[in-house]
């Protein structure tokens, strides 16, 4: 599933909070950006047809709901970015990272138990 950076936007704020209706979507998008109502209700067709976001009726009013969560996107979304920029490899993108920022002793710690634990199972 890819989502633009603003659909991202509209599932942080289900994400935080829901279900909503679309006129609290708006109210706190509206919060972060300055979008109009009209775009925010064409992101949230746009998620419902992607299946991101479902929406169901009580009433007269249309409460939305995220249907993937923050882990599935982020790794979906990781996946797609190992595999555009480091041809699906780890190690290259470790060394990316470890070469442009420098790690602290904490950073280097829970990477040397993240790789122990991985060779355990």
């Amino acid at each position: 599933m890819k989502l633009t950076n603003s659909e991202m936007q509209v599932l942080n704020v289900l994400w935080l909070d829901s279900p909503l209706t679309v006129g609290q979507i708006i109210e706190r998008v509206q919060q972060q950006s300055e979008w109009h109502a009209n775009t925010i209700k064409t992101l949230l067709t746009r998620l419902t047809g992607k299946q991101a976001v479902s929406r169901h009726k009580d009433g007269r009013r249309f409460f939305y709901t995220a249907d993937v969560s923050r882990e599935e996107i982020v790794s979906i979304e990781a996946d797609g970015f190992l595999k555009k920029f480091f041809n699906g490899q780890m190690a290259p993108l470790i060394a990316h990272f470890a070469e442009r920022k420098e790690l602290s002793e904490a950073d280097i710690a829970e990477i040397e138990t993240i790789l122990k634990e991985l060779k355990k199972s």
